[in-house]
């Protein structure tokens, strides 16, 4: 299994989130789009991999005990991307350079919040790929709790008002946005995202040469090869 994940995260990784997103469009899933507000803290950065879900609110609204953040982090697969939720937590970064230190030696690939983190230089030079929404030097004990991991999590969308995450889905996360991927449809978006990629690559060598456009994309329709499913869950 971890070799599977591996020679996804790789073939992911030569994709972008709109190409993956177009797919995802034409198979009947457009709510798979994160806000556009969660953006990295670095350009160039990319996070690839299943998502470890993570979630947590304010401290003085947790109604359940929070978990050890030990074990959470004895807990985390190599490959995965966390999916932090922060339940509307606008005031401390939950996440920085000591967080971050264990989760790569952990063999993760990045992290996804709707909230804040901080240390922001450290993250960047260790090459840390981080999505957030915001940078704080806020620190979060006694303001913010863990309730609970590798449970569905929701996080705002960008055609809908929230995006259900669950534990596996994949993440792909790059300077466009962040997709969600439904985990049973990995491998199905996956070789479909990579024929778009070639019939783009023709369109655009094709329109360089001085083409005219109608002629292009009439000889090279973007997604007849797409199959559309009639039954899907909501974003």
């Amino acid at each position: 299994m971890a070799k599977e994940i591996s020679e996804l995260c790789r073939r992911y990784r030569q994709l972008s989130a709109p190409l993956v997103y177009d797919v995802l469009d034409q198979m009947g899933y457009p709510h798979q789009a994160l806000s556009a507000e969660i953006r990295p803290l670095a350009p160039g950065m990319v996070a690839i991999g299943p998502a470890f879900t993570v979630e947590g609110r304010d401290r003085e609204l947790a109604s359940l005990p929070s978990v050890s953040l030990y074990q959470l982090f004895r807990d985390l697969t190599p490959h995965a991307v966390i999916v932090l939720a922060t339940c509307g937590h606008r005031t401390s970064g939950p996440w920085g350079e000591n967080t971050s230190i264990s989760a790569q030696l952990r063999g993760c690939h990045g992290l996804v919040t709707d909230g804040g983190v901080r240390d922001a230089s450290a993250l960047i030079a260790m090459g840390f790929p981080t999505f957030c929404r915001f940078v704080t030097p806020v620190y979060s004990q006694g303001r913010f709790a863990i309730t609970g991991y590798q449970i569905p999590v929701v996080l705002p969308g960008q055609l809908s008002e929230t995006v259900t995450i669950h534990p596996g889905d994949f993440i792909l996360a790059d300077q466009d946005g962040i997709v969600v991927v439904p985990a049973r449809l990995a491998e199905d978006v996956l070789l479909a995202a990579e024929e778009l990629r070639t019939i783009e690559e023709r369109i655009r060598a094709a329109l360089r040469s001085g083409e005219d456009r109608e002629q292009v994309y009439r000889r090279y329709p973007k997604f007849d090869h797409i199959q559309r499913h009639t039954q899907h869950e909501g974003g």
